[in-house]
Parts: C-alpha cells; sequence; structure tokens
C-alpha cells in the first residue's frame, strides 16, 4: 500500500498569497530576513510517517521526494510572488503618500496665497475706508462750518429785517394816524357839506312833494270830470244802442208778422203756416177748417180740394 502525500493546490496557493499580503507591515520589505519570511508560512504537511513496522520500496521513496520538492518549489514561488506584490503595493502607497503630500503643500500655498490677497484687500479696505472717514469727517466740519456761517447771516439779516419791520411799523403808525386824522376832518366838512345839500333837497323836496301834490289834484279833478263826461258819453251810447236794437227788434218783428186770411189777425211766422198758394194761415184757423171740410172759396179762393193737395 502507498501513502499519499498531501499536495499544496492552486487555490492554497493562492491564499498563502493573499495572507502574506495582509501579514507584511508597510515598512520596507528589505529589514526580513529569509528565515523570518519562511517562518510565516505554514509549512505543508508532511505525509504520515508510516508505522515503524511497515516498509516503503525504493519506487514510493522516490515518489514521496519528488512530491516534497514538487511542494517545496511550489512554496518559494509563492512566497516570491508575495514579495514582488508587497514591494509594488510598498512603491503604489509611496507614490499615493508623495501625491498627498504635493497636494497638501499645494492647497496650504494657495491657501496662503489666498490669505495674503485676503490681507492685503482686508489693508486696502481698512485704508479706503480710513481715507473715506478722514474725507467725511473734513467735509462734516467744512459742512458745519457752513451752516454756522449760513445761520449766523440768517441771523443778522433776521434783525435787519426785525429792525425793518419796526421801522416800517412805526411810519404805518403814523401814517394810519395822519389819514385817520384827515379822514375825520374830510368826514366832517363831507357831513357837514351833506347836511347843508340835504337840508336843500328837503326844501326842493317838499316844493316839488308840493307842487306834485297840486297837480296831482289838478289831474285828479281832470280825470274825473273825463270819467264822468266818458260815463255820460257811454250811458248815451247805450241808450243809443238799446233804442237802435229796439228799433232793429220791432222791424225784424214786424217783417216776421203775418196776417191769417181768415181772422185776419197778425202773429209771428213762426207759429204760422204758409201754404203753396202763398196764404199764411194760424194752427187754429187751419184745424177749424180741416174739422169742418167746408170752407167757402171766397174765404179760401180756392176750392177745398187744393186745400187738402196743399196739405
Amino acid at each position: 500500500m502507498e501513502v499519499k502525500c498531501q499536495a499544496i493546490r492552486p487555490n492554497d496557493a493562492r491564499q498563502y498569497r493573499q495572507r502574506s499580503v495582509s501579514v507584511l507591515p508597510r515598512s520596507d520589505s528589505t529589514q526580513y530576513s529569509t528565515s523570518r519570511r519562511y517562518t510565516e508560512y505554514p509549512k505543508a504537511s508532511a505525509a504520515p510517517q508510516p508505522p515503524t513496522q511497515l516498509v516503503l520500496s525504493p519506487k514510493t521513496y522516490e515518489r514521496l521526494a519528488a512530491v516534497k520538492r514538487e511542494q517545496d518549489g511550489l512554496r518559494d514561488n509563492v512566497i516570491a510572488e508575495a514579495l514582488v506584490m508587497r514591494e509594488h503595493q510598498h512603491e503604489e502607497l509611496e507614490r499615493i503618500r508623495q501625491f498627498r503630500e504635493s497636494a497638501v503643500r499645494e492647497q496650504r500655498e494657495r491657501e496662503e496665497v489666498l490669505r495674503q490677497q485676503q490681507m492685503e484687500d482686508f489693508d486696502r479696505m481698512m485704508l479706503e475706508f480710513k481715507t473715506r472717514r478722514a474725507i467725511e469727517e473734513e467735509e462734516r466740519i467744512a459742512e458745519q462750518a457752513r451752516r454756522e456761517a449760513m445761520i449766523e447771516s440768517i441771523r443778522e439779516s433776521m434783525i435787519r429785517m426785525r429792525d425793518e419791520a419796526v421801522r416800517q411799523r412805526r411810519l404805518e403808525q403814523d401814517r394810519i394816524l395822519a389819514e385817520q386824522v384827515e379822514e375825520f376832518e374830510t368826514r366832517r366838512a363831507i357831513e357837514e357839506e351833506e347836511e347843508r345839500i340835504a337840508e336843500e333837497v328837503r326844501r326842493e323836496a317838499m316844493i316839488r312833494m308840493r307842487d306834485e301834490a297840486a297837480r296831482q289834484r289838478q289831474l285828479e279833478q281832470d280825470r274825473i270830470l273825463a270819467e264822468q263826461v266818458e260815463e255820460e258819453a257811454r250811458i248815451e251810447e247805450a241808450r243809443i244802442q238799446a233804442q237802435a236794437e229796439a228799433e232793429e227788434r220791432e222791424r225784424i218783428r214786424r217783417e216776421r208778422l203775418r196776417e191769417c186770411v181768415v181772422c185776419m189777425e197778425e202773429d209771428d211766422m213762426s207759429s204760422m203756416i204758409q201754404t203753396p198758394c202763398a196764404h199764411w194761415y194760424c194752427h187754429e184757423d187751419l184745424q177749424n177748417a180741416a174739422d169742418n171740410f167746408a170752407i167757402s172759396v171766397v174765404a179760401f179762393g180756392e176750392p177745398v180740394e187744393h186745400i187738402d193737395k196743399g196739405l
């Protein structure tokens, strides 16, 4: 019976390589000795020792020696690859560190330049602020002086105006007093003149009123006389007109009178009847003639038949 040795498979080699990379420190790899490197990795498991009572054949020993050499070579390859990868990682970390340091240095330089610019801007702003403040202070002082001068000139002008106003007021009072005295004298003279004129006007008015009253009385008498004459003329005219109307009415009445051929009495034509023969009859006689039906030819001038036809 042949004893098989435990061989290291590729997956086991990958695990050893990863473990070697993870356990290596971030310092220089040259500090470690070869013996320490070999001690960090577990040794391949040796083949189980056969019992002492077993005796292997030379061919089996040769196979075991070949397997062991193969395992040692594989282990050396894994260790070499791990060392190379560690050196590469260390170089990459060194480049990253240098890049970070350069970036930090550049950032600090930029911040320093920016701070210098800010300080320069602040100094310039402070200088401008102080300059502007000094200018404003000078302008304020000049403005205050100008205002004080203006106030002083205004005060002097107000004093002059007040004195002038007092003088003008006194002159105005004197002028008003003189005008009042003159106006009083003038008014008194005017009142005296008006009283004299009013007296004359009253006398003239009384004379005119007396003359006007006499004239009005004369006019009233003339008017009354004229009215009397006019009234008499109107009465006479009315009498004449009434007489003419009475005569006209009488004439019309006479013109409308018709004589009845039967009774020979005159009456208004509205109460009589005219026959076709142009004779007039009163109603009563005509009714009697119709009732009797016998009227003489002398009385009517025509036969009875003619009267019936006319009716």
